[in-house]
């Protein structure tokens, strides 16, 4: 499915609105490793609050320069050998750019990752777009909540389509029967 609205991408990658799991995000004065311990396991990139929808798009622009060719368009890992960075227990446990930037800025090049000429503002723009990728994990192709109203398959104004239709494609096409 190819999405040509930034809208409709930003409702995919769930960066508008708030989650139930928001609601139930773990005090701040609790560490890591007790989150970890709790029944269920804790997955912090599912707990986060949206990020800044500028600084996300800024972030994948940059993530789309400089990142895609080794850690892939996907964050799955490139062409160049990058790691999958949905499966990075350090990406998913980013907060705020802490664990992320300085690997972008170099402190794994013994490691093969070499460091990437950007600003530290733009580091953690991408390290934004990171997490809120991470964010959507667990939630694709599950159903809605109980409660929640499934949304609709159904989008367009289908008068506005069928005007189209008629103007550009009704020449040489026949309407489809429905």
């Amino acid at each position: 499915m190819r999405v040509k609205c930034g809208c409709t991408a930003a409702v995919l990658l769930g960066l508008t609105g708030t989650t139930d799991l928001q609601a139930q995000a773990p005090p701040q004065a609790e560490t890591r490793q007790n989150e970890a311990r709790r029944p269920g396991g804790f997955v912090p990139g599912q707990q986060r609050p949206p990020g800044d929808l500028v600084q996300i798009a800024r972030g994948k622009a940059l993530y789309g320069v400089d990142c895609t060719s080794c850690h892939g368009a996907d964050l799955r890992g490139g062409d160049l050998g990058g790691p999958n960075l949905l499966r990075s227990q350090l990406a998913l446990s980013d907060q705020d750019g802490e664990l992320i930037l300085p690997i972008i800025q170099g402190s794994r090049q013994s490691q093969g990752m070499p460091a990437v000429e950007m600003s530290r503002e733009d580091g953690m723009a991408v390290a934004a777009y990171v997490r809120s990728v991470m964010a959507t994990i667990g939630e694709q192709g599950m159903p809605p909540s109980i409660g929640q109203e499934a949304p609709s398959v159904l989008v367009g104004d289908i008068r506005a389509g069928q005007a189209y239709f008629d103007a550009k494609c009704n020449g040489c096409h026949s309407p489809p029967v429905i």
